[in-house]
């Protein structure tokens, strides 16, 4: 009999108000909200200004490792008329 009681105990400190309940569904439905908001900014501001255009130091850094590879002293690689 002890034991059925405390397993009662147990579970009336366990469960929750409906009030609880109500309140993590409406918090969950914020936080989607926001993180589908964040997602579309991220797209918007980051991703899509990126991919349309490119700004990479690439070039530079091909020129620099394609010179080496064929013998030219490095520091003629520093010299912009001689790059050019």
């Amino acid at each position: 009999m002890q034991l059925s009681r405390d397993l009662l105990e147990c579970e009336a400190t366990t469960a929750r108000p409906p009030d609880q309940v109500a309140r993590r569904g409406w918090n969950h439905g914020i936080e989607s909200l926001l993180l589908v908001v964040l997602v579309i900014i991220f797209i918007w501001k980051g991703f899509r200004p990126s991919w349309s255009s490119l700004d990479t130091d690439f070039p530079n850094y091909y020129l620099v490792a394609r010179s080496y590879s064929r013998g030219y002293p490095l520091k003629k690689l520093y010299d912009w008329t001689w790059t050019q």
